[in-house]
């Protein structure tokens, strides 16, 4: 066990990561290095706590890290370094290409889910490419259509005040809708600027908000039947809604190309 809480000398990049996510930033994968999510978030905590910003961890930083007053009942454990179950090559392969700090997200998702053998991931990684368009959607596309300027009263997804409709639009792989569905979220999460709506959501926890839907629906059972043709149509309907799931023949094409390389 390694304990890394000197404010005197600046720790690990692993311990680091710990301490961030600690103090309530949107939740890093503990890869060990300085990767782009890492450099995002540490930029993003120099400037709220009035520091300059910079791309790299140096004694200021640090101590005010340690300083947080998040950080009550912390464990300054230094997490072991987490292993990746989808590699970059493995996404890109099915979604053409894909941010550092989505993989992370997609990863921490896997793992917090259990999609954690090779069909339960196939499947959720179909669903998702289909879902967002290969990754290019991360929020619902707002006309307003008929049915979206409906959003606004609808009580049953907790709609309730003026701009519920557009500000808890769809957001993440697979979207996540309606004010009662986004604070769910957010209490499950630990993470209350959830309820600022789609945009954070998309920008931060695409993958963990599609994992959340996918647990509450209990998919991994689902997907678990098996990679026939019937079976990815099935997970599709319980992702979409109807049955056959619109698109089914695209969300068998992402099944086929995730089955090549998981």
């Amino acid at each position: 066990m390694t304990i890394e809480n000197d404010p005197n000398v600046v720790g690990s990049v692993a311990a680091w990561q710990n301490i961030l996510n600690g103090c309530g930033y949107p939740v890093l994968h503990i890869t060990g290095n300085l990767d782009s999510p890492t450099l995002e978030t540490t930029k993003k905590f120099q400037k709220d706590v009035g520091l300059p910003q910079a791309s790299a961890v140096d004694a200021k930083t640090w101590k005010a890290g340690l300083a947080h007053p998040k950080l009550s009942g912390w464990n300054p454990e230094t997490p072991a370094i987490e292993t990746e179950i989808v590699t970059k090559a493995q996404a890109v392969h099915v979604f053409g290409s894909i941010y550092a700090k989505d993989l992370a997200d997609l990863n921490a998702c896997l793992k917090r889910f259990s999609i954690n053998t090779p069909l339960r991931i196939r499947h959720f990684l179909a669903q998702i490419a289909h879902e967002s368009g290969a990754l290019r959607y991360r929020t619902e596309i707002w006309g307003p259509t008929a049915v979206q300027e409906k959003y606004e009263t609808r009580r049953d997804l907790g709609n309730t005040q003026t701009g519920d409709g557009f500000r808890f639009r769809g957001g993440g792989f697979i979207q996540l809708t309606g004010r009662a569905n986004y604070q769910d979220f957010a209490n499950f999460i630990g993470d209350q600027r959830v309820m600022q709506g789609a945009s954070y959501v998309g920008e931060n926890y695409p993958f963990t908000s599609a994992g959340f839907f996918w647990k509450n629906n209990d998919i991994n059972a689902l997907a678990d039947n098996g990679s026939s043709e019937a079976n990815v149509d099935a997970v599709g309907a319980r992702v979409n809604g109807v049955n056959p799931p619109n698109g089914y023949v695209d969300r068998r094409n992402y099944f086929a190309k995730a089955s090549q390389v998981i």
